[in-house]
């Protein structure tokens, strides 16, 4: 299953796994993004029909070096 989708150019919505806790998402994403010392411009939450975040890079290059995220458990 592909981890995110692109929205833009510089933003993405990865989908939160169903299993995962919206805290330990976050510190997943938190966690990949310091390690690939990259600062998001911009980061919601999203629910409804799509539950996940939307990251807004402020590059399209940080944007596509995000297709190197995958989900792991943090705990």
């Amino acid at each position: 299953m592909l981890a995110f989708t692109p929205i833009a150019p510089n933003t993405v919505f990865v989908a939160k796994p169903s299993e995962m806790s919206y805290a330990d998402a976050m510190l997943g994403l938190r966690i990949w993004l310091d390690h690939e010392k990259i600062q998001p411009a911009g980061f919601k939450l999203v629910t409804g029909v799509r539950i996940g975040f939307e990251i807004i890079f402020r590059t399209e290059q940080d944007a596509l070096a995000f297709k190197g995220f995958e989900w792991c458990h943090v705990h």
